[in-house]
């Protein structure tokens, strides 16, 4: 796995070097133009601490004051957020100028002379400002779905789930709360927590003493939850899961549960442990050895990677998140081609999977191009 580290951080820091001088230079021309002001050397440092506060937040978190941790990770994630569209668009826009040259486009060159930089830059505040609101929002998304499967004591079955919260610095106990009086509202006999339910820093939880926000969520069949791969990158990972179930969550890993006598349950490790610890999670076959396969069987795995899998073992229904549908757009287009489903609902030979895209944010705190979920889902037996 070392070596895998290595060779990322040798491809992404120089690119990331790159980007943010690269849109240096265009803020530097946007707001010196022709003048000669003499505060290049501060504000190539102000440059810099953009460019690394969001790091440091993470790596120092624990050694300094809580709330400068808080500021350093909401000044970097915005940086993050503006510093890719604006590489984006002002990529796009440089591009444009090039063939201009050879290509008699008129309109870009009367946007050259109304200074376009400028313009995108503020179209860029204007996409964060968007992006916040929009990712403060969640929306209910409701699902109904049959297993043609009969259920000895349950006809149907109310879930509520959640994936990806990223419960931390951004996603706080004020938030954490919003969500579970509106999942609470719901009254859902069971409730699903489909892992980065805690991102990668264990403080904030404590700090904000999250787990007491838990207490007023009541269900008749109690609340689960799988880890995903921003749990396993903490590192911490007895103490994530002694912090849950202290909160009344029962984690499973690579572990099942019968509910009601009618529906098994079963929880899976995300992928990352293997890659981290060198441990490969257990095979679905194996977790399905002592399960009457008669009843139906649901399936929480965090990352929705393999399918080929659940469909050989007949799961009946599997739930998933990581995605985030790309959380920016056009990043969409990605995890729509790394992933068979990366929203939404999927029947494929038998197999039903609900993929959501999330309640919580990772890096930029906004959402553009998705809306937060919290998922409603009725089961029905048959």
């Amino acid at each position: 796995m070392r070596k895998y580290f290595t060779v990322f951080f040798a491809i992404f820091i120089p690119l990331y070097l790159l980007a943010n001088y690269y849109v240096g230079l265009k803020l530097w021309k946007v707001i010196v133009g022709n003048r000669y002001i003499d505060i290049i050397w501060p504000f190539w440092c102000l440059i810099a601490i953009l460019a690394f506060s969001f790091f440091m937040g993470r790596l120092v978190g624990k050694r300094i004051p809580y709330i400068i941790s808080v500021a350093l990770s909401l000044i970097g994630g915005y940086w993050l957020g503006f510093l890719f569209y604006s590489v984006l668009l002002l990529g796009t826009w440089d591009l444009l100028v090039w063939i201009s040259r050879y290509v008699p486009f008129t309109w870009v060159q009367s946007l050259v002379q109304y200074n376009a930089e400028k313009l995108i830059f503020i179209f860029n505040l204007g996409l964060l400002i968007y992006g916040t609101l929009n990712a403060l929002n969640p929306v209910l998304k409701h699902y109904e779905v049959n297993i043609a499967k009969k259920s000895p004591y349950l006809n149907k079955l109310h879930i509520v789930m959640v994936s990806d919260l990223h419960l931390g610095n951004i996603v706080n106990k004020s938030r954490l709360k919003k969500l579970l009086d509106t999942m609470a509202g719901l009254n859902p006999q069971l409730v699903l927590f489909v892992g980065d339910t805690i991102d990668e820093d264990i403080e904030p939880i404590i700090t904000q003493q999250m787990t007491q926000a838990f207490a007023k969520m009541k269900t008749q069949f109690g609340m689960y939850a799988v880890f995903g791969n921003h749990e396993y990158w903490g590192r911490r990972i007895d103490r994530f899961q002694n912090i849950l179930q202290n909160a009344g969550i029962t984690i499973l890993r690579d572990e099942y549960v019968k509910i009601a006598n009618s529906v098994y349950l079963i929880g899976r490790e995300d992928p990352l442990k293997e890659k981290l610890d060198n441990v490969p999670r257990k095979s679905l076959q194996f977790l399905l050895q002592n399960i009457d396969q008669s009843l139906p069987i649901i399936v929480m795995d965090h990352t929705p990677a393999d399918l080929k899998e659940a469909r050989s073992c007949k799961i009946d229904l599997q739930l998933s998140g990581h995605t985030h549908r790309g959380q920016m757009y056009p990043l969409n287009y990605l995890t729509g081609q790394v992933f068979e489903i990366d929203w939404g609902y999927m029947n494929k030979d038998g197999l039903q999977v609900i993929v959501s895209c999330g309640y919580g944010t990772w890096g930029p705190p906004v959402r553009i191009g998705n809306k937060p979920e919290i998922i409603d889902l009725l089961v029905t037996f048959e």
